[in-house]
């Protein structure tokens, strides 16, 4: 698998708690969803789901990491490892 291109919107993203994880990856921009989602708490993390009656527009930013770096996110977070 090559490269991937993920929106972060929560610790991961410049100056955020987790963001050490991602530090060394490319920052491509900030960006922000349609207006058709929220974040809720699941738990440990803060989780992106559609809401199309009421949703927002989410502002986060875009990330190109490696397969590597991939990996290592699904493993902090707790991740099944299905997208890799």
């Amino acid at each position: 698998m090559a490269d991937a291109v993920l929106f972060l919107y929560g610790s991961l993203k410049l100056g955020g708690d987790n963001h050490r994880l991602v530090a060394d990856q490319t920052y491509l921009g900030p960006a922000a969803t349609e207006p058709r989602y929220r974040v809720v708490s699941l738990g440990r993390y803060p989780g992106l789901v559609e809401d199309p009656a009421t949703g927002l527009a989410v502002r986060g930013e875009l990330w190109r990491v490696s397969r590597c770096c991939l990996l290592e996110l699904d493993d902090f977070e707790g991740g099944a490892g299905a997208w890799v």
